[in-house]
């Protein structure tokens, strides 16, 4: 299985010792320093895309990573609104050691709205040696497809419409690879994967009733009749409650997945 983990910090030194406590207690194969996330509480402390107003805080933080770690090392930014300054800032992190860069082609302002501008993810691409990867507005077959011709990137960077549905990359594997659809989940397969979800958090230890409450409304999110059962996740106290919750939904007789 393959494992990444994704940080964000804007001190270089202390993302290094996360980096290494991670590195040793998960064995990611990669670890990505998250340089692109617009989330307020994130912002304010100066983390996540307010780095990209720091350019020389980036090239500090991925050239410390670069020399002490043993995994590859990637970084995910958002375009600035000038294609000039997204190039200076990829053009850093690329001379400081990254081994790869992911580009969500929308500005931190942008939040997730609006549409991902392919046209910067692609020139910058063009500009860069080491390997690029799209992120933004990917959700299916023929987003994926589209992307990846018009951009020529590397690879493909799926957020959002992952959440809950991690079959989502078998999937576009299978597309990209064949140019067949393979058929929709059923709803068991889906729990199947939501269980297979819980099963890992409780092996690494990242367990915990907040996180399987927000999962368990992504899982059911689309499903047939559905309704009434997420009501109920949400009224649960506890992650037995809400297991009980996802296991009698497992036993019901629902169809398949919307």
């Amino acid at each position: 299985m393959f494992w990444n983990s994704f940080l964000y910090n804007s001190n270089a030194d202390s993302l290094a010792r996360s980096a290494h406590i991670i590195t040793e207690r998960y064995l990611p194969e990669i670890i990505d320093v998250n340089l692109g996330c617009p989330a307020q509480n994130i912002i304010k402390n100066e983390c996540g895309a307010a780095l990209l107003e720091k350019p020389e805080a980036i090239r500090e933080i991925i050239e410390r990573l670069s020399d002490s770690l043993d995994v590859p090392l990637t970084a995910k930014i958002r375009i600035s609104r000038s294609f000039d300054r997204t190039l200076k800032i990829a053009r850093i992190i690329e001379k400081a050691g990254a081994d790869a860069l992911i580009v969500h082609g929308r500005t931190k302002m942008q939040q997730y709205s609006g549409k991902s501008n392919l046209e910067f993810i692609k020139n910058i691409k063009r500009e860069l040696s080491i390997p690029v990867i799209a992120n933004g507005d990917i959700i299916d077959e023929k987003t994926a497809k589209h992307v990846l011709e018009y951009t020529r990137c590397d690879g493909l960077m799926i957020g959002r419409a992952a959440m809950g549905n991690p079959y989502i990359f078998r999937r576009l594997k299978h597309y990209l690879d064949t140019g067949e659809l393979l058929p929709p989940q059923t709803t068991e397969e889906r729990l199947d994967d939501f269980f297979e979800y819980a099963a890992m958090c409780r092996r690494y230890g990242l367990f915990s009733f907040r996180d399987l409450n927000v999962k368990a409304m992504w899982f059911t999110r689309g499903m047939t009749n559905i309704k009434p059962t997420r009501m109920e996740i949400n009224k649960t106290k506890d992650i037995e409650s809400l297991l009980e919750v996802m296991h009698g939904l497992k036993a019901t007789d629902i169809n398949h997945i919307l």
